[in-house]
Parts: structure tokens; C-alpha cells; sequence
């Protein structure tokens, strides 16, 4: 068990959180594919409907879990943003409390669809 201390790192969190921007562009690209995406024409056989009816709730299911990344990526960014904020001082950082920490990236994980893990 730890004693409910980490140590934050800056130049840590700052590399990651670069890495968050690139991921977010990555995520955003995705989003833009997807939405411009129309169901392929397969005619009017009941084995076509049925195929173009499954590509769609496949696609509604992508798309979803496309914006839902987004959302955790910027809630992410705004997490790592405040935790940076917090702790810019050694004494800070030293005394970085878990669930100080934790709480700020709460809403990263209710954006990914988990509980908040408290």
C-alpha cells in the first residue's frame, strides 16, 4: 500500500501532454472520416437491405466510440492541464496527494463510459 503521495513530474506531464494533442488531431480525423461516410448503395434484395442495415448500426457504433475518445481526450488535456497548474511548485509536487490527482482525471474516465473510479 502507498502512503497517498505521488511524486508529479512536469516535464512528464508535459510530453504527454503533447502526445494528448497529437492523439486528439488523430481522434478529431477520425470523427471528420466517419461522419462523411454514407451507407453503400447494395440494392434492394433483402440480403442487401439487411447487409446496409447492419453497416449502419456498425458505423453508428464506430462513430460513437469515435466522439466518445475525443471527449476523453480533451478531458484528459483539461485533467493533465489542471494537474500541471497544481503542482508547478517542488514543494507541491512533493506532496502531490493520490486523490487530489485522482480526482482531477475523474471525468476522463466517466467520458470513456467507466465510473469515476471512487
Amino acid at each position: 500500500m502507498g502512503d497517498g503521495n505521488s511524486r508529479v513530474d512536469l516535464l512528464t506531464l508535459e510530453e504527454f501532454r503533447t502526445r494528448l494533442d497529437s492523439r486528439l488531431t488523430d481522434a478529431k480525423a477520425l470523427v471528420t472520416k466517419l461522419d462523411g461516410m454514407k451507407k453503400p448503395q447494395l440494392g434492394t434484395f433483402t440480403d442487401a437491405q439487411t447487409i446496409g442495415n447492419n453497416y449502419d448500426s456498425v458505423h453508428s457504433q464506430h462513430l460513437a466510440r469515435a466522439k466518445r475518445l475525443v471527449a476523453a481526450i480533451e478531458a484528459a488535456q483539461k485533467a493533465t492541464d489542471d494537474i500541471m497548474r497544481n503542482y508547478h511548485t517542488t514543494e507541491s509536487r512533493n506532496t502531490a496527494n493520490q486523490a487530489d490527482i485522482r480526482n482531477l482525471l475523474g471525468d476522463v474516465t466517466v467520458k470513456l463510459g467507466g465510473s469515476d473510479g471512487q
